[in-house]
């Protein structure tokens, strides 16, 4: 059941990347928000699981919340880090003109427990969680290793797939593709790339036989 769902989750994805369902196309997908990191190499009609580990973008949330406490004294729930990482989130040090304004997080400071207002800069948080873009780094390097030779050389060609809200942190596809040399692409409406997609590859079951 596990390898069903997880196969159906990732079927679900290519449906709304605009991956046609009677394609033989080989691609990897990486599913950042699922309870944990999978890499999944899908290449119809045979499925592939290559690994899995440890939850990593919640991480990113507890970074957030210990850098803040550590450098500003500021106790942030896990909410206000949420939005943290949405308004000022960054795998990149350098935005340019994509850089988004100071973020103002409103906490009690953490010895006091006196209202305090922070300004934090996304230059803040891409150093803060530095770390855990690495490992996600060294997750997906791991990955490719144990990929098959046959559908190494497609993936090089088409790509690799970012889905879910941890594929809208501002330069993560561009600092993956320039550490891996290969093209990391944000899947079409990554937030709901899986809702939609089930219910079409719901209906198209019975065109991969890894399914039956």
């Amino acid at each position: 059941m596990k390898k069903f769902l997880t196969a159906l989750a990732m079927l679900a994805v290519f449906v709304t990347s605009s991956v046609a369902l009677a394609a033989y196309e080989e691609n990897v997908e990486e599913d950042a928000d699922l309870a944990t990191v999978q890499k999944i190499a899908v290449a119809f009609p045979n499925y592939y699981k290559i690994e899995e580990k440890e939850p990593t973008i919640d991480e990113l949330t507890r970074d957030i919340q210990e850098y803040m406490s550590r450098q500003h004294n500021v106790k942030v729930s896990e909410r206000m880090a949420e939005r943290i990482k949405i308004n000022v989130g960054s795998a990149l040090t350098e935005l340019g003109d994509q850089a988004p304004e100071d973020y103002v997080v409103h906490g009690p400071n953490r010895i006091t427990a006196l209202p305090m207002e922070v300004p934090v800069c996304y230059q803040e948080i891409a150093h803060c969680i530095e770390k855990t873009i690495s490992k996600i780094e060294t997750a997906v390097l791991a990955a490719l290793e144990e990929t098959p030779p046959e559908l190494y050389a497609d993936i090089v060609k088409n790509g690799i797939y970012l889905t879910g809200g941890g594929a809208l942190l501002r330069g993560l596809d561009k600092r993956l593709t320039d550490k891996i040399n290969i093209p990391f692409h944000i899947a079409e409406d990554p937030l709901h790339s899986v809702a939609l997609g089930t219910g079409v590859a719901l209906k198209n079951l019975h065109k991969f036989h890894f399914f039956k």
